[in-house]
């Protein structure tokens, strides 16, 4: 049985890329520094996390292997002596009866059960979540977004950042010093969050590179406008989650961010008094709880001055278009290379088909029967057999 077990919840778009990343990669040293990382990738948490809070759409694709992937993560957990971590941001959305299940799972093979939450402040939040939900599939300007999320305390964002309630259903009969709340700092050195991770859970980062090898890649206000647009433009039936991870990774990641300017933007006055109240809340009912926070909880606050600069709705056709055109050209490129790609494949498959085929005459050759000797060579061996007996 584990001595400890470390379930990270999220939040979204709150370094968790980063850190999933650098925790996979590590993952042979963490073990050695008493760290275990059940499963054998970063997908096997996934899985998790749809299972526990039942996203059915993820469920319908899975195997029956993967249908078992929770408890299969369980049990290595059971039967590891160290410390077990699980985590994954979509984990964060769960039921009070999801997140009470899970718990309860937890208990079972570990001592002590530990749940992780990192943040950053709403002002940072909300343009980064929004550019995540457009490239799932919302189609709402930023400023229609935020006026959505301040007008109705349930909308979706707030299941993954309203802190205290996230909390409240995922640490069920936990004790406060066993909730670990990590604020990133609006300004720290890089390694920062790396450090203090690994820290809460009495594991030294040292020798541990900081280097992701999956950075998430963000959109300029030109390419969020577009990607929008684009989303709008995809028929209704075509949506859905192979969409989202086309829309999401290839579209992002090697079309519409590299052909971007990186103009940052900035949420609008209105969207911005709202986050000053409601962080202000959220920052008090979280110190009334006597959490351990690794940071300051006043790095949650959001800055009263208005953020000079653009907001995403500022954004120009002529921006639009420059983004639009990049990513065209971007396209056809890409369209030209895994046409190349694909007939280099071929030509190698023609040519293994030859080679294949050739293998399989001379196995056929070499197999058959020995053809019988002409009578003459039979009667001229029966002839000096009996001259040779005399």
């Amino acid at each position: 049985m584990a001595k400890r077990v470390f379930l990270h919840v999220g939040t979204m778009k709150s370094g968790t890329t980063f850190l999933q990343s650098l925790m996979w990669k590590h993952r042979a040293a963490l073990l050695e520094r008493g760290l275990l990382l059940p499963g054998e990738r970063l997908l096997r948490h996934f899985h998790s996390s749809a299972l526990v809070c039942g996203r059915q759409e993820v469920i319908d694709e899975l195997t029956p292997a993967e249908l078992g992937t929770w408890e299969r993560l369980l049990e290595q957990v059971r039967e590891f002596d160290g410390d077990g971590f699980i985590g994954h941001e979509l984990f964060s959305p769960a039921t009070p009866e999801q997140a009470a299940g899970a718990l309860a799972d937890l208990e079972k093979v570990a001592d002590e059960v530990h749940v992780v939450l990192t943040m950053r402040d709403l002002g940072r939040q909300l343009p980064s979540h929004w550019q995540e939900v457009v490239k799932s599939g919302t189609t709402a300007t930023l400023a229609e977004y935020a006026a959505a999320i301040e007008a109705d305390p349930d909308e979706k964002f707030w299941t993954f950042h309203d802190a205290p309630r996230l909390l409240a259903r995922w640490t069920q009969g936990l004790p406060a010093e066993r909730v670990h709340v990590v604020v990133v700092p609006k300004k720290a050195p890089s390694d920062w969050l790396w450090r203090e991770f690994l820290g809460l859970m009495g594991v030294s980062s040292e020798g541990l590179d900081h280097v992701s090898d999956n950075p998430n890649t963000s959109l300029d206000m030109g390419g969020a406008e577009v990607m929008r647009r684009v989303q709008l433009a995809i028929p209704a039936d075509e949506h859905g989650l192979t969409m989202r991870r086309l829309t999401k990774g290839f579209l992002t990641r090697d079309v519409l961010g590299p052909a971007g300017s990186r103009t940052p933007f900035v949420i609008g006055p209105d969207a911005h008094a709202f986050l000053v109240r409601r962080a202000a809340e959220m920052t008090e009912e979280l110190r009334s709880r006597g959490y351990d926070v690794v940071g300051d909880l006043d790095d949650l606050l959001v800055d009263p001055t208005p953020p000079a600069g653009r907001t995403a709705d500022d954004v120009t056709e002529d921006e639009v278009a420059s983004v639009a055109v990049g990513g065209l050209a971007r396209m056809v490129v890409h369209d030209r290379h895994q046409r190349d790609e694909i007939a280099t494949l071929l030509a190698q498959r023609a040519r293994l088909r030859g080679r294949v085929e050739a293998l399989e005459r001379q196995l056929a050759q070499a197999s058959a029967p020995a053809q019988r000797r002409p009578l003459h060579r039979r009667l001229r061996s029966a002839v000096g057999r009996r001259l040779r007996r005399g």
